[in-house]
């Protein structure tokens, strides 16, 4: 990200995971997820997407429980057939998003100013396969 043809570069070149620690505007978030089993590892989806961490109970209490940590917003679960589950899951990066605040939001004097800039870029690197994808949803609050 760099301003007016590189004149301030305001980050350059960070691993996502790096920007994704160093940049967290929100604290971890907590969230249940509710399991019905099927006694094959199953992917269960959830919100966070990194620095993840679960625990798991079901109403049998002496059967197999796994949960297998995979990357991004899903784990992978296998408990008994026929088995009620509910997990608790806790992690930070909201489906993988990753804010840049420029400025404490709550103090309209210290958001990053647009005036007098000729141009502002972001480069992406890209992941490491053709189907990746990322989305880019830019906001600018005004006072008024």
């Amino acid at each position: 990200l760099s301003q007016d043809n590189d004149r301030k570069v305001i980050i350059n070149d960070e691993k996502v995971s790096d920007l994704f620690k160093l940049m967290q505007t929100h604290p971890p978030l907590v969230e249940t997820i509710h399991i019905y089993g099927a006694l094959a590892a199953l992917p269960v989806y959830c919100t966070p997407s990194l620095e993840r961490m679960a625990s798991l109970a079901t109403t049998v209490a002496d059967q197999t429980k796994i949960i297998g940590d995979t990357y991004g917003g899903a784990y992978t679960v296998t408990i008994a057939a026929l088995t009620i589950g509910m997990m608790l899951s806790s992690g930070i990066a909201p489906h993988g998003n990753l804010c840049i605040p420029f400025g404490l939001q709550d103090e309209i004097d210290d958001w990053f100013k647009l005036d007098g800039i000729g141009s502002l870029i972001l480069s992406l690197k890209a992941g490491g396969s053709a189907s990746g994808t990322c989305e880019i949803i830019s906001q600018q609050l005004r006072n008024y």
